[in-house]
């Protein structure tokens, strides 16, 4: 409730830092026994729920993506990222009106395959959602190149891969 939380528009990070806590908590009392489904989807809540703060907060696109490498380096967190969790890092760049977010969304692309996460349509049409938000005038430059290079590879991915899950939607 608290990473959801946006009363107020939580301009302070409060409610999602005690979101955090109860990760924290969650992620101590956790055993090796436990579903990592379970922390997967908890750590993306909270990474989700920052994300969702981007508009109004301007450390929050930062701390999600301090929550993502913390999952990333696998060490406390007994989990790594899903491609839903990625996922919702991307949608958080695009709902920010910070300057170079859609070559970083596409950063979040390279990050999926390094780490063996099977990107999917809705994380390319998430970045492409990035590329048609740019803010800066160099993205903005670039943007319909990069756009139709990303629907190439999804294109190139369903017909030669077959990788179902990479087909555009119409």
């Amino acid at each position: 409730g608290w990473a959801k939380d946006d009363r107020d528009h939580d301009f302070t990070g409060e409610s999602a830092e005690k979101a955090v806590a109860v990760l924290r908590h969650i992620q101590q009392a956790a055993s090796s026994l436990e579903s990592t489904s379970s922390l997967v989807k908890v750590w993306t809540i909270v990474v989700e729920g920052w994300c969702k703060r981007s508009g109004h907060n301007k450390y929050a696109l930062q701390r999600a993506e301090e929550l993502l490498n913390e999952m990333e380096d696998g060490n406390q967190t007994l989990v790594a990222p899903n491609v839903l969790t990625y996922t919702s890092f991307i949608v958080g760049l695009s709902s920010s009106s910070d300057r170079d977010l859609a070559t970083k969304a596409e950063e979040v692309l390279r990050r999926m395959e390094r780490n063996n996460i099977q990107v999917d349509m809705v994380a390319y049409t998430a970045v492409i959602n990035c590329w048609a938000r740019a803010v800066s005038r160099h993205e903005r430059s670039i943007a319909s190149v990069r756009v139709l290079r990303i629907l190439g590879h999804m294109e190139r991915l369903y017909i030669s891969k077959q990788q179902y899950s990479a087909k555009p939607s119409q």
